[in-house]
């Protein structure tokens, strides 16, 4: 008789637990939402992928280093006019290395520089874009969960008051302290309260599935959100003119202008002529 008891226990508590970790506030929302959400991930991708291309593209300005080495076996003939170790079999090496370092591409080391020093930068900017977006995104959906939230628990209290006072107004109706008129208006008042709370719920569960597909989770029937409706102050989203910092899709857009110069740059630079210094070494 014991286990079942201590058993119900441990569900109770593990439930209590389950719910108390699945409680969120704003900023522990935002921050998962950036760090687990694809778009902003796939954003951090690409920055990594820029930086990868403008090392390629520095690389391309430094030396390069060849080398070739091999040996083999060789036996001369006899009638030949120089007779190596009396005809016997000998091993033959050669080693050799070339070095070439690029001089002149006609623009091409630097409009590459340029472009692929702006496609980072412009990765960074969609960075930023895709990092604010999930958090106005983020912000919208917390706190419509949360109205939806206190609608539904405040509709209860509501339901749950109306429901004890029409019950005790019954009480008083069969001792002739109340009329049966004002029964009907709490009846009609208690009835006209549960389809609004029907409303509230699915709203509350639409609002906590898209919270819960923001931060990637898998489950959201458990997912509650704590936090206060109070209006808080915030500094102005728009940039400050004067300030000389741009919106970052107007930086992205400049960016772009940048990357179609210096592609216009390394076009017009395979019809130019190119020098590089050779150096080569070899031994045998």
């Amino acid at each position: 008789m014991k286990t079942p008891k201590i058993a119900q226990i441990a569900i109770v508590l593990f439930s209590l637990s389950a719910n108390a970790q699945s409680e969120l506030t704003i900023q522990p929302a935002v921050e998962k939402a950036l760090s687990a959400h694809p778009s902003v991930k796939a954003a951090h991708e690409r920055v990594n992928e820029a930086r990868s291309r403008r090392s390629s593209a520095v690389s391309t300005i430094l030396p390069t280093v060849s080398g070739t080495a091999r040996g083999m076996q060789r036996k001369d003939a006899f009638n030949g006019n120089s007779l190596l170790f009396g005809g016997e079999t000998y091993n033959f090496y050669d080693v050799g290395l070339v070095a070439e370092q690029p001089v002149f591409r006609g623009g091409g080391f630097l409009g590459g520089l340029k472009y692929h020093g702006a496609e980072v930068e412009t990765r960074e900017k969609e960075l930023e874009i895709a990092k604010r977006d999930m958090t106005l995104a983020t912000i919208r959906a917390f706190y419509e969960l949360l109205i939806a939230q206190k609608k539904v628990e405040t509709l209860e209290r509501t339901i749950k008051v109306q429901s004890d006072q029409l019950r005790r107004t019954e009480s008083r109706l069969r001792v002739g302290m109340s009329r049966r008129l004002d029964i009907f208006q709490m009846r009609a008042s208690l009835a006209s309260l549960k389809p609004r709370l029907l409303e509230a719920q699915t709203q509350r569960t639409l609002h906590a599935a898209q919270l819960a597909s923001i931060l990637s989770l898998k489950d959201q029937s458990s997912l509650k959100v704590t936090g206060s409706l109070e209006p808080v102050k915030v500094p102005s989203a728009t940039p400050n003119p004067q300030s000389g910092v741009a919106r970052p899709e107007i930086a992205r857009a400049n960016l772009s202008v940048e990357m179609a110069e210096a592609q216009k740059t390394i076009e017009m630079a395979k019809h130019w002529p190119s020098l590089s210094l050779f150096a080569e070494w070899g031994r045998n």
